[in-house]
């Protein structure tokens, strides 16, 4: 399933969400799944004249289990080595805590428990599009 709308975020703001979440089985090795998504509207479309944006998107995954947040295709946001795909309801909540954060900064919570969070990649000031779109769901 996937949804989508336009999104409440701007340009270097304080962002959250959250979402409750059970995976139908166990991931096998190298299974992917996209919980939230934000990002730009039209990036990269071909014909679109300066379409290509140098703003972050803001992405809540799953890989193999671990949740990741991904800020770029080069950085992201590893949620420790906790495994969510386990056939059981996980609560998991994303903050971006205080305006134009560095992406280090990014908190993630399960069940209310803040975990600790790995950097993968390079650590900038976030600063999301004011035209994105909020997905929930994909693989």
């Amino acid at each position: 399933m996937a949804v989508w709308g336009m999104g409440p975020a701007s340009d270097g703001h304080m962002i959250s969400y959250s979402c409750w979440f059970k995976t139908s089985v166990s991931f096998e090795e190298n299974k992917n799944m996209i919980l939230i998504h934000y990002g730009e509207s039209f990036a990269n479309i071909p014909g679109m004249v300066n379409r290509t944006s140098d703003k972050d998107f803001f992405t809540l995954a799953l890989e193999n289990g671990i949740p990741h947040v991904y800020r770029n295709v080069y950085s992201r946001v590893r949620g420790g080595s906790i495994n969510l795909a386990d056939d059981k309801w996980h609560h998991i909540a994303i903050s971006i805590p205080y305006r134009n954060c560095l992406f280090s900064q990014v908190q993630m919570y399960v069940h209310g428990v803040q975990v600790t969070t790995k950097l993968e990649g390079d650590d900038d000031h976030l600063f999301l599009t004011s035209s994105g779109k909020i997905s929930i769901g994909g693989k």
